[in-house]
């Protein structure tokens, strides 16, 4: 059986460019024949020559069509649910070339046309052809004349279309207005939802290339008096109105994307709307598409890893790969890849030092778009006991040539977490009960029968960020009898700081003395029980009570990973087997009343949390731990697995400089709901 083939060639001078496109037929169309429709243009170059007639020209300029374009018609009336155009947000600083069909509006303009409030209209007549580049006054109608304000504008006349160089109003909501269009009837009916497909298109150029694109598919209406306008959404954003075609020709309204969206993973979706004449009103929008992610799934997007062990995160494409073909005249293009690589992103505060880029990366091919793609992350335990819980993995695609949509993508970090199979800190706690009874995190009993302010335990978070309870000791009553009960605590997390001062001859304090971060939460349990969390996962739970006449309390600190090893002051450090830690790192024996030991955790002047002096404290301060690539690695061959260890580790301290919050907020249980309580740091008694 022979085949025919149709090729048709449409040569059309209006691009006056050298560029040909194929578009691939899915469907045969006319009995055995396999149709490609080939646009093509006069040969010379995308930007042609700088001059015209001998004057300065942009006619050869690659520029964008402005956004909106269909919905710029002077007489068209902005609907009452329609979102108004604002070319503030839609041209970027500075202005920008355009290059529109539609003549510019040339007389006043009236509120709630042009697709917007407030239409900006030319004030002078379009240039002829060979004018050149001209200057122009557009105009904002307003209250009291029909050109209130103004902007200048550039235009040049290029026969088919105009070059029109735009600079961004000033207000919301203002939009240029473009074409007239023409007043009658307007369809109150839509079609049916849409729905989302892709597909490819093959471009000759200097070589041949696939360029992706996406289609909005719905079932036409039998009537065939309709035009039918596609509007096309990005993350939820109208990014473009496609000019109206009939049903025949709905191909036409595909969105190829490159002018509209840098790159992909997006979210894209699509709605239709009705009309009964290319200039004319078009009806309500049909109910908009499922959204489609188009781009690079990250699987999981956080990953839990055993301390020297591996874990897997997955990586696949929701759209095929576009590629270039080896000969022009070929009808499939070669399996090429696209290659997602480990690389370190950079701060103002700090740049990477390891020079790690390009050597480990995963590659996927276009027959395999659409299978799962394994990226290998390891924890590497480098022998300390001291283990780093939190790293980041971060990944981007490397450019591919003729595939615009897929380079510079930068993905999500990738969460790693490292857990240590140690149980040491579970099950123990801390306290302080009435009369400065001592337990230390490790089981040690003693007595601090000091009068002061202590540090009682002092750690810190992955970032260095320091957590810390002080407490105050008095006499226990008016005998002298030389023993003392805690009757003053101050909790910090980083810049927060919560004190409750109950001692006799101050000035009783239930309050924020600081809070900078809104990391240390506090639940009230009732008057008298309060309940604090670090964001480390330690807690301590206060019990107020009157002892002997004396307002006093008990606390009792509960540690978590980040104390092992790490805890200080008088809990002294968990997992010491025994032993009493001084500030001097000093050990001390075990006795009943360890004095050196409890004196040395006495606060300094300038530690103090719970004294009536200010404070002076560090902003929320975040590090940065990220994986990265084996430092053996042969420099010209990928790896498709990331290391996590702490001796090859990049790191970056960020310190966060806090906003004082005029109002502290704590958790409270109330008797039917639970509630919040505000607070301002001041003097407050209880």
């Amino acid at each position: 059986m022979n085949y025919a083939t149709t090729l048709i060639l449409i040569f059309d001078d209006k691009y006056r460019t050298h560029k040909m496109k194929v578009f691939i037929l899915y469907t045969l169309v006319i009995g055995n024949t396999m149709g490609f429709l080939i646009e093509g243009n006069n040969p010379g170059g995308e930007h042609g020559p700088e001059t015209y007639a001998g004057k300065r020209t942009k006619c050869n300029l690659n520029a964008k069509e402005i956004p909106y374009l269909p919905l710029r018609k002077a007489n068209f009336l902005l609907g009452r649910t329609e979102q108004p155009i604002c070319d503030r947000a839609l041209i970027p600083n500075g202005g920008s070339w355009y290059k529109i069909e539609e003549n510019i509006v040339t007389n006043e303009t009236l509120p709630y046309r042009c697709g917007t409030e407030n239409g900006i209209w030319m004030n002078g007549t379009i240039p002829e052809r060979g004018d050149g580049i001209v200057n122009r006054t557009t105009c904002v109608p307003g209250l009291f004349t029909t050109c209130d304000f103004t902007y200048n504008i550039m235009v040049e006349n290029c026969g088919v279309y105009r070059m029109y160089f735009l600079p961004p109003p000033s207000r919301c909501n203002e939009a240029y207005c473009f074409g007239y269009g023409k007043s009658g009837r307007v369809p109150t009916n839509t079609t049916e939802k849409p729905t989302i497909r892709y597909g490819f298109e093959k471009i000759i150029e200097r070589y041949a290339f696939e360029s992706f694109y996406f289609e909005c598919s719905f079932q036409t209406l039998q009537d065939d008096a309709y035009f039918y306008q596609i509007h096309w959404f990005a993350n939820g954003q109208n990014i473009r109105v496609m000019q109206p075609v009939k049903r025949g020709h709905i191909a036409q309204s595909r969105w190829t994307l490159d002018t509209d969206l840098p790159t992909f993973n997006v979210n894209v979706s699509c709605a239709v709307s009705l009309m009964y004449g290319q200039d004319q009103k078009a009806g309500p929008m049909s109910s908009r598409s499922d959204e489609f992610f188009a781009g690079i799934k990250v699987s999981p997007q956080s990953i839990i890893i055993p301390r020297g062990h591996t874990g897997q995160v997955d990586l696949s494409l929701t759209v095929p790969i576009p590629c270039s073909f080896r000969n022009i005249q070929d009808s499939k293009p070669e399996n090429c890849h696209l290659d997602l690589e480990v690389y370190l992103p950079s701060f103002d505060t700090c740049t990477p030092k390891i020079n790690s880029q390009g050597r480990c990366a995963v590659s996927i091919r276009k027959d395999d778009w659409n299978k799962s793609n394994g990226l290998v992350v390891r924890h590497d335990d480098d022998a300390l006991y001291k283990l780093y819980h939190y790293y980041e993995i971060h990944l981007r695609t490397v450019p591919l040539i003729g595939a615009k949509m897929w380079r510079g993508i930068i993905l999500p970090p990738i969460k790693v977490t490292i857990t240590e199979a140690s149980t040491v800190w579970q099950g123990r706690s801390c306290y302080a009960h009435t009369t400065s009874h001592m337990k230390t995190f490790d089981g040690i009993k003693y007595d601090n029968q000091n009068d002061g302010t202590f540090i009682m335990y002092r750690s810190q978070d992955g970032s260095g960020n320091i957590m810390e309870v002080q407490t105050k000791t008095t006499e226990c009553n008016n005998l002298h009898t030389g023993i003392f009960c805690n009757c003053a605590i101050a909790v910090r997390a980083a810049g927060d700081v919560f004190v409750i001062n109950r001692c006799p001859h101050t000035q009783a304090y239930f309050n924020f003395k600081s809070c900078h971060n809104d990391i240390l939460m506090i639940k009230k349990i009732d008057d008298l029980n309060y309940k604090f969390v670090f964001p480390t996962g330690t807690y301590l739970n206060v019990r107020l009570r009157l002892y002997e006449a004396v307002n006093v309390m008990e606390i009792e600190i509960f540690p978590s990973l980040y104390d092992i090893y790490e805890s200080e002051g008088l809990c002294s450090r968990l997992g010491s087997s025994g032993v009493l830690y001084a500030r001097d790192h000093s050990h001390t024996p075990y006795q009943n009343r360890p004095d050196v030991f409890s004196r040395s955790w006495r606060v300094l002047p300038k530690e103090d949390l719970i004294g009536p002096n200010s404070l002076s404290l560090q902003g929320l301060r975040t590090v940065h731990l990220y994986c990265t690539c084996e430092v053996d690695q042969p420099r010209f061959q990928y790896s498709n697995i990331s290391v996590c260890n702490y001796r090859i580790h990049e790191q970056c301290n960020i310190i966060t400089e806090s906003n004082v919050h005029t109002t502290c907020r704590m958790i409270a249980n109330g008797p039917a709901n639970r509630r919040d309580l505000l607070f301002i740091p001041q003097q407050t008694s209880i």
